[in-house]
């Protein structure tokens, strides 16, 4: 197990990358179970929806973070958790779980 998790780290992906794609394919799949049962929706559309949804929660996260880096939200303008404290790390816990849905979603689209 451990040479897996070398590789991976040689990736860039570490422990929060994993967690992130795990929680954010568990928003997507009972998201979008529910969205298709409850509200009648496909279940494509449900699990496009609810993958959209996560994806933006990690992306608001990680903004976040990165105001906080700068003195916080009051103290910097608007756009600085856009533009600043970018590194692989952060970019990998964004871009990993929005892959990691984007094939489930396909996986979804080809069953249905």
């Amino acid at each position: 197990m451990s040479k897996i998790m070398d590789k991976l780290d040689a990736l860039g992906v570490n422990d929060t990358v994993i967690e992130h794609t795990v929680i954010s394919l568990t928003i997507q799949a009972t998201l979008g179970i529910a969205l298709a049962v409850i509200f009648g929706f496909t279940l494509f559309t449900g699990m496009l929806v609810a993958g959209a949804l996560a994806a933006g929660i990690f992306l608001g996260r990680e903004i976040s973070q990165h105001e906080f880096k700068g003195g916080g939200p009051k103290v910097v303008k608007w756009s600085y958790g856009l533009t600043k404290h970018w590194t692989r790390d952060s970019i990998m816990d964004v871009a990993v779980p929005v892959l990691a849905m984007a094939v489930l979603l396909l996986i979804v689209g080809m069953v249905m």
